[in-house]
Parts: C-alpha cells; sequence; structure tokens
C-alpha cells in the first residue's frame, strides 16, 4: 500500500480539562475520488483509537467507531470547515503523540503527526507562616518594625510551575525551588514592617502557562501600631478650687486602641469615659475632677500605650493652675512667746496667707470692725502684720484677718486677746476638736485651777435591757447616752449567732437615738448594740439591747390557772421590796441627822460659796473645780489680785469654777 506520510508533528497544546481539536484533512486529491476510511493512532498503538468508516456509502454517513479509552470524549466532526478529531474534557493522559490516517478509494493513503501538550495547572497554593502553620486570609497581628517571613507551596501542576510573590501588582520575589516532596516553594522576608505596611495584600501565584489565570492565594497584614501623638487638649487658662473640671486627652495611631492613663505627680488616679472614633484610630479619655487648693503647680500626665508593645508608651504633662481663695492663719509673731508677755509689752500678730492669685488687699478687724493704724492708741496696721504698742485692757478682744483675691474676701479664724491676774496674755482660738482642747489646756496659766469636763458617749443605762418580739412585729429602742459635746452620731447594729449586720432605720436627736427594728426570721433575734461618737472620740463599750423571741397566741402553753399563780407571786415580790424601801429611808434620815450635828461643831473658816459658770463676767474668783464625781471639791490657793481675767470656755466644754472671798483664805 502506497502512504504517504507527514512526519513533521504538529503541536497542540491543550490545558487539562478543557477542549482541543486536531484537525486531519480528508479532502479527496480529485473529483473522482472519495474518502472510505479515516484511522486515529495514539503513540505506538496498533489499535485504531478511533475510527470512521465510509466504505459502504458516503462519508457523510460513515460509521464512528471510539476506542474505550476515550468513549464519549472523543469525536470527529465532519460537520466544521476543518474536521479533526476532537477531545472533550482533555485529561493529563490525553499527551502524547496521534497520528491521521486518510485512504480513498482510488489515491493513495494519506498520513498526518500531531504531538498533543496537555497543561495541568497547579491543584492549590498555600502560605505557611515559619513555623509551617498555614496563614488563612490576615498575617499577624505582627509588631510594628518586626521581620516576618511568608512560605509558598504550590502542589501538583504539569509542567512544574513558577512560584511568585506580588504585592498589589508588583512582583516582590520570583525565586522558587522544588523540594524533595515535590513541591514548587518561594520564601520571601518582610523587613522591618512599617505603618505603612498595614493592611497590604500578599500573593502568592503559581503558573504553568499562558493560557489559565494562574493559581494563587492572598493574605493580608494585620499589624500592632505604636501610639503616634498624645495630646491633653482642653485644659481652661486656670481651674477654680471646689469647681468641677474636665479635662481632655487624645491619643491618634494605636493598633488597637490606646490604653489611656492618668497621673497626677506619681500618683494614679482613676480615669474618666472613653470614646473610640469609628475607625479605631482615635481614643479619646477624660478625667472629671474637682480641684482644690493642693492641687496647684501638680503636673497632671495623660499616657497612651498599646497593651501589645510594651515599649510603645507616649506621655504628654501639663502644668495646672488652680486658683482659690485665701487661706488664712492667724498667729502671735514666731519670737513671742505666751508666757513671756505682759501688760506693757508690744505684741504683734502675723496674718499667714495662701492664695492664688495673690491678695490684692489685707485688712484687720477687731471685734468685728475695722482696724486702722493709729499711733496715738498704739496700733500699727502693715498689710500682713498687726502691731499693738504697750498693751492695755482696752485691747483685748477679738482679732481677725482679711484678705481678698479675684473679688472675693476670706476672713481668719477669730483670735481673742486678753491678760489674767498675773498679766500673762494668752489667745484663744474657738475650741472646734480634741485637738483644739489639748492646745487650749496648754494655754493654761498658773493661778487658774479648772476641770474641763469633756466626754466620750457612754451608756446613761449600762444595763442590758430584754425585748421580747415577735417576728414581724416592728420594736422600738431608744438608746439614750451621756456625752459632751451632745452632738452624737450614732450606730446600730445586730449581733446574732452569725454575724454582725448594720441597721440603718434609726432617727437620732443629740444624745438620744431609736431605733425601729423588725426580726424577720429566727436570725433576727439577738443583741442590738448602740454606739455613740463625738468630736472627743467613739464609745468604748456599746449599749445592749438583747432582742429575744416570744410565742404566738395560738402557740402558748400557759393556761389561766397558772397566770394568776404568777401574778400572785410577782404582787408578793413588790410588796416585799416597798417595805426594804421604806426602811431604808429610815435608817437613812437618822444617819443624816447625826450628820448634821456633827458638823455644826465643826470650826471651817469658810462662811458661805456659790457655784457658777466659768463664763461668768464676775472678776477676781478664786478657782476650785469639781472632782470627777461631779462633787464640790475645795482647794486653798494663794490670793490673787482682785481684777483676774478668766478666759472664756470652749464651746460645748462645761468649765465649773466655784469662787471663794477672799476672806475664805487665811
Amino acid at each position: 500500500m502506497n502512504i504517504m506520510s507527514d512526519t513533521t508533528a504538529h503541536e497542540y497544546y491543550a490545558v487539562a480539562g478543557g477542549r482541543i481539536s486536531m484537525p486531519c484533512n480528508i479532502t479527496a486529491p480529485s473529483s473522482d475520488d472519495v474518502v472510505t476510511l479515516v484511522l486515529w493512532y495514539k503513540g505506538d498503538m496498533k489499535v485504531p483509537i478511533y475510527t470512521l468508516d465510509a466504505r459502504k456509502g458516503p462519508i457523510e454517513k460513515s460509521k464512528h467507531f471510539p476506542s474505550k479509552q476515550l468513549g464519549r470524549r472523543v469525536h470527529f466532526d465532519l460537520h466544521v470547515r476543518n474536521p479533526g478529531l476532537t477531545i472533550d474534557p482533555v485529561k493529563g493522559e490525553d499527551q502524547g503523540i496521534y497520528r491521521c490516517r486518510v485512504e480513498y478509494k482510488r489515491y493513495r493513503t494519506l498520513s498526518y503527526m500531531y504531538e498533543l501538550k496537555v497543561i495541568v495547572p497547579p491543584r492549590e497554593v498555600n502560605i505557611m507562616d515559619e513555623s509551617g502553620q498555614r496563614i488563612e486570609e490576615t498575617i499577624g497581628p505582627v509588631d510594628e518594625g518586626s521581620n516576618v517571613t511568608l512560605i509558598c507551596e504550590a502542589e501538583g501542576g504539569s509542567p512544574s510551575p513558577s512560584v511568585t510573590w506580588w504585592r498589589d501588582s508588583v512582583l516582590l520575589d520570583d525565586s522558587y525551588h522544588i523540594t524533595t516532596q515535590g513541591y514548587v516553594r518561594n520564601n520571601i522576608t518582610l523587613i522591618r514592617l512599617k505603618r505603612s505596611d498595614l493592611s497590604a495584600i500578599f500573593t502568592c501565584q503559581a503558573a504553568n502557562n499562558n493560557l489559565t489565570v494562574p493559581t494563587s492565594n492572598s493574605v493580608a497584614l494585620d499589624l500592632n501600631l505604636r501610639p503616634l501623638d498624645v495630646r491633653i487638649i482642653t485644659p481652661p487658662h486656670h481651674l477654680s478650687a471646689g469647681r468641677k473640671v474636665t479635662l481632655e486627652c487624645e491619643s491618634t495611631g494605636s493598633r488597637p486602641r490606646a490604653v489611656m492613663t492618668w497621673w497626677k505627680g506619681s500618683q494614679k488616679i482613676q480615669t474618666g469615659n472613653e470614646v473610640i472614633s469609628d475607625n479605631g484610630n482615635l481614643t479619646l479619655s477624660t478625667l472629671s475632677f474637682v480641684p482644690t487648693a493642693e492641687d496647684h503647680g501638680k503636673k497632671f500626665t495623660c499616657t497612651a500605650k498599646n497593651p501589645s508593645l510594651p515599649d510603645s508608651l507616649i506621655e504628654d504633662t501639663r502644668t495646672i493652675t488652680v486658683h482659690y481663695i485665701p487661706e488664712l492663719r492667724l498667729a502671735l509673731g514666731a519670737s513671742i512667746q505666751h508666757t513671756a508677755i505682759k501688760e506693757g509689752s508690744d505684741v504683734y500678730f502675723d496674718c499667714n496667707i495662701r492664695a492664688n492669685p495673690w491678695v490684692h488687699d489685707v485688712s484687720w478687724r477687731f471685734e468685728d470692725n475695722i482696724l486702722f493704724s493709729n499711733l496715738s492708741a498704739g496700733i500699727i496696721v502693715s498689710n500682713q502684720s498687726l502691731v499693738l504698742q504697750r498693751v492695755k485692757k482696752e485691747h483685748r478682744g477679738r482679732y481677725q484677718c482679711v484678705a481678698t483675691n479675684t473679688g472675693k474676701d476670706k476672713s481668719s479664724e477669730k483670735v481673742q486677746l486678753y491678760f489674767n491676774p498675773l498679766f500673762l496674755i494668752h489667745f484663744i482660738v474657738k475650741l472646734d476638736n480634741s485637738k483644739d482642747v489639748h492646745s487650749f489646756l496648754h494655754l493654761l496659766k498658773q493661778g487658774m485651777l479648772l476641770q474641763i469636763q469633756l466626754i466620750a458617749p457612754v451608756c446613761k443605762n449600762k444595763a442590758v435591757q430584754v425585748f421580747g418580739v415577735a417576728k414581724q412585729e416592728t420594736l422600738n429602742i431608744t438608746c439614750e447616752l451621756e456625752a459632751d459635746p451632745t452632738d452624737v452620731k450614732f450606730h446600730w447594729a445586730l449581733n446574732n449567732t452569725v454575724e454582725n449586720m448594720d441597721v440603718k432605720n434609726f432617727i437620732s436627736e443629740g444624745t438620744s437615738s431609736t431605733v425601729f427594728y423588725t426580726p424577720r426570721n429566727m436570725l433576727g433575734y439577738g443583741a442590738l448594740l448602740c454606739w455613740g461618737s463625738n468630736d472627743i472620740g467613739r464609745q468604748k463599750d456599746p449599749c445592749v439591747y438583747r432582742v429575744v423571741p416570744v410565742a404566738e397566741e395560738d402557740e402558748s402553753i400557759l393556761s389561766p390557772m397558772i397566770g394568776i399563780l404568777i401574778g400572785i407571786v410577782a404582787a408578793f415580790v413588790i410588796l416585799s421590796i416597798v417595805i426594804a424601801i421604806i426602811v431604808r429611808l429610815r435608817t437613812h434620815d437618822k444617819h443624816k441627822d447625826s450628820e448634821e450635828t456633827k458638823q455644826e461643831k465643826c470650826e471651817l473658816p469658810i462662811q458661805n460659796y456659790k457655784e457658777e459658770s466659768i463664763d461668768s463676767t464676775i472678776e477676781s474668783p478664786d478657782v476650785i473645780p469639781a472632782d470627777s464625781q461631779g462633787k464640790k471639791s475645795i482647794s486653798f490657793l494663794p490670793s490673787l489680785p482682785h481684777q483676774a481675767m478668766l478666759p472664756p470656755s470652749g464651746v460645748g466644754n462645761r468649765l465649773t469654777e466655784i469662787l471663794l472671798q477672799n476672806s475664805f483664805i487665811s
């Protein structure tokens, strides 16, 4: 058989999964000739993979016989301009050398050769970190300024793909190698990540042809960013003491949001609310507080820190200015000793001032009247100092300094100047608390015997009282105390077998307090404790009221007869007590008459006395204190000058004196 063969193989490329058509010229060389048989072979196979048989009729009615190997994936299309063998879909094993053999009825046989190359794209591209862990969608968060290594591996593909790294549309790296497992790998290291790298898209591509889109995988970069800036943005020009103010601090640039703190000096203070902007880039922290005079000149610091970056702390500091009204303290001159001042000496006062802004006016008052310099009267007013020359009785009274700033006046405490029979001058500040009491006692001089009865609260009735009450029944108990001063703050509590519980439902007035108590269950019974406290101190031992349960009416087991017997016994007990009291009173009267008879016989050089408050305006008393039991006692003192002036009593204190006539003392 005469076969004319085209030995040049025509290359055709097909992508696995795609479609390929290899044309075979079946046109007859002459008009009187026709095609009788078309055979397709692959490689060295002796059996055709596809047969078109037109030996029994025209080619249009020929029979088609595909091999079992290709089955329905292959057919020979006669209805196209260039008929050929079509494979759809193409598989990897379809790659190879194909021959098309065309036999004619009269003409010699023709043979054509084709080389089909099947391209298999990579199956998968994986992105991993340094430890080999796969990364899905996002890298990080990674710290700003650090390095990060990304690994890309392409799996599958024929021919072997090239693997490249891209940022957006910019090629970063095209170096790759094949691992022992057959994967194609490309590693890339991103150096010193910057803020501009945030949310950057990094793409790894694997490609082995230009017919299909490369297989790829992309990840976005997430970063921990340091705060760029922190600023205290709303400090007023100055703050006013006692007036609430809000400071605001703003920080930008941190991711995640900055943690903000406030400091006053070296002391951390609680922050207020934090507001975050929509994009999370700005954080606003507010600090609300009421400034005091002590805050003037203090440094307030606002810090911002990314909690994920230990060395990311930044801060802003402002020194605040606080305006406050003058704070005054009136005192004797530092060089003057109280015990060394005598009538006729010079005395001067210092008005110690603390103010911001500084005061623009300082004045002095004597008995609430403005004091002016009067050289003839020995009064010299010099701004913050007051000088009294050659003090006399006319100088006795209360002194005060007044200072003004920003239109507001502030007065010092009143200081009383007086002198006693020993011609010693004292000043006494109003006694407001126990500390002032000690200062007052320190100023008392020889020649005055005083007993100051200042006591912390104690129970008026120290006996334990018992109250019976049913559950859900309200009990009213009044706690009465003895205290001086009488301004007492009360506290009630219940002590049961389990715990101590504060009781809040009570009212108080002076040294008396009434509690309204309702036991709800058995734990509501126990000892009700009452304490009081005043300026002297807190009550040492509480007053105790024991609350016990009583039976309900339907639970009573006492019969009427038992009740009658109890009444009779109680009557006998009361009668016995009355008889005992009468006998004791009669015995006491006889004893008293005997004592009075003895006193009439005693020669005592004291004719009479009277008791007055130390606030009395009577001059020249000799002073005798009351003893600790409240009984009068007599002390013999050296005779004092007749015109002695005693200091006034402190507020809330009982100062008692027993005045003796000069004739009492020999």
